[in-house]
């Protein structure tokens, strides 16, 4: 199901600590690894000739494929490399859509070599436009396997079609499962009844998930997410970006996206029309 990912890298810590997870995704899939840069054209202090701002180019992009291969002999997996001079978020979507590439792995903030060329907002962008699932990586997350994973729902009107893929995923790690809503209702025993039947269903469709379900009340969807993460120790918080209305509630935006680069949970969302 999975056999290429796509890893962006600003060979900043925050995509190293996105590879050491890619790589362990890579492991259980057995699929390779595509490393991705976007080089940008770097400054020189100097007054350069056109000929001498050529050498300085050509060289500073050497140096950055010589990286990108210290980065895969790293990785100890199957793994390539690309590197090209497109605005990161593009280029990302770009290659996702032309090499046929089933997810992407990257990390959402940190300090890169190109100071704040994709600190947490190419990430954003990448989760909101992406048409295959994206693992976004917090900085400080470490890695742990995902031994517990939180799914969160909106309402009962899923499309169980949709957890196919995750399904699969699912059934790799073994984690246990807890799917999570988000009340701000205090009486809220019929969204109780609903999340119950829904996560029912799952169980029947997908023997092998086992999931429990809980519901919390908060008024605010990101904060209500944030203490479940913490009061279940989830590994992973999975979202379904197709939910416009769940995801434009707090920010008219998606709020997958802003997830991303505030949680320090990881954070898989899956895209589907």
């Amino acid at each position: 199901m999975i056999n290429k990912i796509l890893v962006p890298v600003d060979f900043s810590e925050s995509a190293r600590s996105a590879l050491q997870f890619a790589v362990d995704v890579a492991n259980h899939f057995n699929a390779t690894l595509t490393l991705y840069h976007a080089w940008t054209p770097p400054m020189s202090d100097a007054v350069l000739s056109v000929d001498d701002q050529k050498e300085f180019f050509i060289q500073d992009k050497a140096q950055r494929v010589k990286l990108l291969e210290s980065w895969c002999k790293e990785a100890g997996t199957s793994c390539t490399h690309i590197i090209d001079d497109d605005e990161p978020s593009a280029g990302i979507l770009k290659h996702v859509a032309s090499n046929n590439f089933q997810l992407v792995i990257m990390g959402t903030r940190g300090e890169s070599v190109d100071r704040g060329l994709w600190v947490g907002s190419n990430a954003s962008g990448v989760v909101e436009d992406s048409t295959i699932p994206v693992l976004a990586i917090p900085h400080y997350a470490n890695y742990k396997g995902f031994k517990k994973v939180m799914i969160a729902v909106e309402d009962d009107e899923t499309d169980l079609e949709a957890w196919e893929y995750l399904s699969a995923w699912l059934g790799l790690f073994k984690p246990k499962v807890t799917l999570v809503h988000i009340s701000d209702d205090k009486q809220f025993n019929q969204e109780r009844h609903w999340l119950k039947d829904l996560t029912e269903r799952v169980n029947q469709r997908f023997m092998g998930m086992q999931a429990d379900y809980r519901i919390y009340s908060n008024d605010t969807v990101t904060e209500g997410l944030n203490d479940a993460a913490h009061e279940l120790s989830a590994d992973l918080l999975v979202m379904f970006s197709e939910k416009k209305s769940f995801l434009s509630k707090l920010f008219g935006g998606s709020e997958t996206k802003r997830m991303s680069a505030i949680m320090n949970t990881p954070l898989l969302a899956m895209p589907f029309d």
